[in-house]
């Protein structure tokens, strides 16, 4: 019998075995830092996340292949392990991982950034939309590629795009990361995430963000379909 994964995350099946079935949403390879490869699916009727984590000597070419972009199409079932790392839930496959549909048609759950900063949509993969206004390159210091994006209630959240998950300076996004910003809005699907005490959604491809709108900066207002952002330039004489 299936487990929902709300009881997984509420604690009822810690250190038991369950049946789960979810999409394939990321992807992310810890092995480099000594970790596993780690794999999160969602649940298509909560949207809610679980992360999968699996060892070298697990790993295997039929998990490489299942793991490959894009995300959001391949549905699977298994049985797990539930378990803790660093005061989040994992579960251990045990066995197989059985494909049920390799190109299935997932409905993402639409949110509000306000939403994901008080913590309503917790552990759940999903869609917001906002304003690009500012970039920001960690990879530096060894961290992600961060976008920042607002919405037209001026909250602001961070979108985080790992070097491994989704090469962004590289892909048909790049333009997005040179200024000037203020200039498009985006649909951004992902985790909602924690670092630092800081909401974020977790980007894993190109499949994840779409240029839903461009603002023209010569203007002084712009109102698209779903928002309006009055955008005041100044220039030197």
């Amino acid at each position: 019998q299936l487990v929902s994964f709300q009881d997984v995350l509420d604690g009822d099946y810690y250190h038991q075995s369950v049946k789960l079935q979810g999409v394939i949403t990321d992807y992310y390879d810890i092995t480099p830092s000594c970790g596993p490869h780690a794999i999160t699916i969602s649940e298509a009727t909560t949207c809610y996340n679980l992360e999968l984590a699996m060892w070298n000597n697990e790993w295997n070419n039929d998990l490489e292949c299942l793991t490959q972009q894009p995300f959001f199409t391949k549905e699977i079932q298994f049985i797990g392990s539930v378990g803790e790392y660093e005061g989040n839930t994992q579960i251990k496959v045990c066995g197989e991982i059985t494909i049920l549909n390799e190109n299935y048609d997932y409905q993402v759950c639409e949110g509000s950034i306000k939403e994901i900063l008080d913590g309503s949509l917790n552990n759940k993969t999903v869609a917001c939309e906002g304003l690009l206004v500012d970039y920001f390159d960690i990879t530096v210091y060894d961290g992600p590629h961060a976008l920042t994006i607002k919405d037209e209630q001026g909250y602001a959240l961070e979108l985080s795009i790992w070097p491994n998950s989704y090469d962004i300076p590289n892909s048909i996004h790049s333009y997005l990361l040179q200024p000037p910003y203020n200039r498009f809005l985006l649909s951004a699907v992902g985790g909602v995430g924690e670092y630092a005490g800081e909401k974020q959604l977790s980007i894993s491809g190109a499949n994840s963000i779409t240029v839903s709108d461009t603002i023209n900066l010569e203007g002084t207002e712009y109102t698209g379909l779903m928002v309006a952002f009055t955008i005041e330039a100044e220039y030197d004489d």
